[in-house]
């Protein structure tokens, strides 16, 4: 017990580096690496050092990185987390418009980073579970409506009235 979670909290943090190292590329894309973007980086590191989220080692690497990026989709292999790797499009996301404007290749780079990272993922699947849930709640809710009493207006009177002479007219 006590290993398995060493090992969760290990590919918990393996996968968050690498998020970040994937991002970090990201944030190349266009061949510019803006001030916005090396100082919404530099911070999100430096908080993360601070917090102990991050090594000083790691955080070594995360700078090397900045100045010199690695291949994106090298770095999302290795990111085990499926909520880490959707992370990863929402972080590059905000990165590609962080100087008002998405690059086409930060753009192309995008579109290909959603691909991997919904790649083998049943789509069909998940949107039939989706529109399950929907239906049920939706019952579920006609069900509790349905089963309310009014107590208000005409139709509060009536149902009062009603009962008051053994009527139930919700059954």
């Amino acid at each position: 017990m006590v290993h398995e979670s060493l090992q969760q909290k290990q590919d918990y943090s393996h996968s968050r580096f690498y998020k970040w190292r994937c991002i970090t590329s990201i944030a190349h894309a266009d061949g510019i690496l803006h001030e916005q973007e090396v100082e919404y980086l530099e911070s999100i590191f430096q908080n993360m050092l601070k917090s102990g989220a991050l090594t000083q080692e790691a955080y070594e690497t995360l700078q090397k990185d900045i100045q010199k990026p690695q291949p994106p989709f090298e770095m999302l292999i290795k990111i085990n987390d499926p909520a880490y790797r959707a992370q990863v499009i929402y972080f590059a996301r905000l990165l590609a418009h962080k100087d008002g404007e998405a690059h086409p290749s930060e753009q192309q780079l995008l579109e290909k980073l959603h691909f991997a990272v919904v790649e083998g993922m049943d789509i069909e699947a998940i949107r039939e579970e989706v529109r399950y849930n929907v239906q049920e709640q939706l019952v579920l809710h006609e069900i509790e409506a349905d089963s309310s009493r009014p107590t208000t207006g005409i139709s509060g009177l009536i149902d009062q009235l009603a009962l008051q002479f053994e009527i139930d007219l919700m059954d």
